[in-house]
């Protein structure tokens, strides 16, 4: 079970959104899918993905 603290890798989201890794890159590069880059990986929280499923997350988009 995840927490919504929990940070997941850019595989780990992709498979829980069932999404290609592109779509993933795509929704993190115009800003729609916050995430965090860590070394060379992005990092996207739970929590965030819980958000953006419900509409929650503003679409900041770059």
């Amino acid at each position: 079970m995840l927490n919504e603290n929990d940070v997941l890798t850019v595989d780990e989201a992709k498979r829980l959104l069932k999404i290609s890794r592109k779509t993933l890159y795509n929704l993190i590069q115009t800003g729609e899918l916050p995430a965090v880059k860590v070394g060379r990986g992005w990092r996207i929280m739970v929590g965030t993905i819980e958000k953006y499923l419900k509409g929650e997350i503003q679409q900041n988009r770059k």
